[in-house]
């Protein structure tokens, strides 16, 4: 990796935990009673993101959303996957089990962009 590629990077993943601060991590409301925090009146969602490390960085994309009852006993969740540009290509949930994964395919016109872009990273480490 070259150095303004590094210089690149670590710049995302301070934008990245800049970001990450302002991020939905939960919701809660009540259904129909005017005070429910905890009960089962409760609608809840949580949202899990990536986290990244001193080799990955992370792109704050949702690894996983938890929808249930204040009270924790209903609850349902979907978990994400994603490729190297972000975009989502698996979801898997409420069920348990695979039987409810979807499997998302990029279309052509993504696959080209991205060809483009590995094409111009070629070249400009060429310059080098």
């Amino acid at each position: 990796m070259g150095k303004s590629q590094l210089q690149e990077k670590k710049a995302l993943e301070k934008e990245n935990q800049r970001l990450k601060k302002i991020v939905l991590e939960k919701t809660a409301a009540c259904e129909s009673l005017a005070s429910c925090s905890g009960g089962s009146d409760e609608a809840k969602t949580e949202i899990t993101y990536q986290t990244g490390s001193s080799s990955v960085a992370s792109n704050i994309l949702p690894t996983s959303k938890l929808t249930g009852s204040g009270d924790s006993t209903l609850t349902a969740t979907t978990s994400f996957t994603y490729n190297d540009f972000g975009n989502v290509t698996s979801e898997d949930g409420p069920l348990a089990g695979t039987t409810d994964t979807v499997h998302f395919a990029m279309t052509l016109c993504v696959r080209f962009w991205a060809s483009l872009r590995q094409i111009q990273t070629e070249r400009e480490l060429a310059i080098r």
